[in-house]
């Protein structure tokens, strides 16, 4: 009785196949670019926090000027760059144990200086943020 050989495979074609099925794939995959946009709908908090003084959180007001810029309001002080904030919001979460940012704004607020309250906070080392959006006839809103 003779012995079968094992068959041979030949890998070089296989490799080819594979080539083209990925240069297939590839080609028919559309890539998905994220978008970046500045007009974000957002929702009215209609029963906002009234009381600035919850334990834990801190209350910024932003008000927003067209032609002007914004500027924040914590504490009932005025402050032009949300920069400012950092070193009083570092202080409150080490000594008062603040752990959110609740941030009013008005609907027209431009996105550039929200993220740029954010980054504030977060540099501050607030684990939280709360946004809500408020009429220009609220508190912390000018017309």
């Amino acid at each position: 009785m003779e012995e079968l050989e094992d068959p041979e495979i030949p890998l070089a074609a296989m490799v080819s196949v594979l080539f083209v099925i990925l240069a297939f794939f590839m080609s028919i995959t559309t890539l998905d670019v994220i978008r970046f946009t500045t007009a974000i709908n957002l929702p009215e908090a209609r029963d906002a926090i009234k009381d600035k003084t919850i334990k834990g959180w801190a209350v910024i007001d932003v008000w927003w000027t067209p032609g002007r810029g914004g500027e924040c309001v914590y504490e009932e002080k005025n402050y032009k760059d949300p920069e400012m904030l950092v070193p009083l919001l570092t202080r409150k979460v080490s000594n008062l144990g603040l752990n959110t940012a609740y941030i009013r704004a008005a609907k027209d607020t431009q996105y550039f200086y929200i993220s740029r309250l954010v980054k504030a906070v977060a540099e501050a080392g607030v684990p939280n943020v709360t946004f809500a959006t408020a009429k220009a006839d609220e508190p912390g809103q000018r017309r």
